[in-house]
This record gives structure tokens, C-alpha cells and sequence, in this order.
């Protein structure tokens, strides 16, 4: 991983979210690690893309983040068929990194 790139973009985060650099890496998870999730990880993902230029058009968001704030229903729902949350998908900063050298961000 070009350690400039990641740098940046740890820069970026950092800026973006107020989290200390020391506490970004690669393999840090925004949702898991991080705590950046709903409104909070859509506004960093749509500056992210801008100031990367990442094409974000195939990245299915609610399948790496929740949405903002609790859902009752849909939390009903999952304990009545599921009997347990799904599990979201974990999205790192090592992502962000090699979306921005392909110039877009879908990691399906």
C-alpha cells in the first residue's frame, strides 16, 4: 500500500471526523474501529469521493453502515426472523486507500 496515499487519506479522516492520527491505520474499520456510522459515514464517504475523485455509484452503503438512529421496526424484525442483528460489512481505511488508486469504490 503506497504509504503517501494512506497518508493523505488518514489526513483526510482525521480532519474530516476529529479522530487523532494515531488511532487511523489501514486496517482500522470506519464502522467497527472507528465509530463512524449513518449520516456520519455518508457525509465523510460523499467528501471523501469528492476530493479523491472516487466513483461511488455501485458501493452498496446499507450493507457497510446503519442507518442514522434506531429503527425500531426494523429491529423488531431482525430478532423475530434473524434472532439476531445481521451483521454489517466491514469497510477499513485500507479500502478507501485502494479505492482511490482505482478511481472507485465497490468491493463486491
Amino acid at each position: 500500500m503506497e504509504k503517501c496515499q494512506l497518508e493523505k487519506i488518514i489526513d483526510f479522516i482525521s480532519d474530516f471526523c476529529r479522530i487523532s492520527k494515531d488511532k487511523l491505520s489501514a486496517s482500522k474499520s470506519l464502522l467497527y474501529d472507528l465509530g463512524i456510522d449513518g449520516d456520519d459515514a455518508m457525509d465523510l464517504l460523499d467528501a471523501y469521493s469528492d476530493k479523491f475523485c472516487v466513483d461511488m455509484s455501485n458501493f452498496k452503503f446499507d450493507e457497510y453502515f446503519g442507518s442514522e438512529g434506531f429503527d425500531f421496526f426494523k429491529s423488531l424484525y431482525e430478532l423475530l426472523f434473524y434472532r439476531k442483528k445481521l451483521r454489517l460489512k466491514k469497510l477499513t481505511v485500507g479500502d478507501l486507500v485502494e479505492a482511490a488508486k482505482r478511481g472507485r469504490l465497490d468491493k463486491d
